[in-house]
């Protein structure tokens, strides 16, 4: 099961919280594709059966998990606000173990990664000019 990200789109997938232990993740997205970068809005989730707490946390590139929203046990919305890049995804992990059925929420845009270079200076800029600074 895996959220792909849109352009403006809606993301929304459904998961079962059954048979999983506390710090699980449950439900992971797509990976951010190479030289983009995705800003997520208004993450939330939806318990259509009672049972479970879960949060939202950013899986990094290197597989690590970056917590980004408190745990709930019922519907909420506006949990999270995330910029994702290169190599990330969003996670919904269990915090403590149960039963139930969690829909998850929120909408984002995909854009171009910007790479600022340290040497990038306006044209007739002198970084090294004689007499200090």
């Amino acid at each position: 099961m895996s959220l792909s990200f849109g352009y403006g789109s809606v993301l929304a997938d459904t998961v079962t919280l059954n048979n999983f232990s506390s710090t699980t993740v449950v439900y992971e997205s797509d990976k951010v594709q190479q030289g983009k970068t995705v800003i997520l809005r208004d993450l939330g989730v939806i318990f259509t059966t009672t049972g479970g707490t879960v949060h939202f946390a950013i899986r990094t590139i290197s597989g690590g998990l970056v917590r980004i929203s408190s745990s709930v046990t019922a519907n909420d919305e506006n949990l999270a606000y995330a910029v994702l890049n290169e190599g990330e995804s969003i996670a919904l992990v269990i915090t403590v173990d149960g039963n139930g059925v969690v829909t998850i929420l929120g909408h984002g845009e995909i854009k171009e990664a910007v790479k600022p270079s340290f040497f990038e200076t306006p044209k007739g800029t002198n970084l090294f000019r004689r007499g200090g600074f």
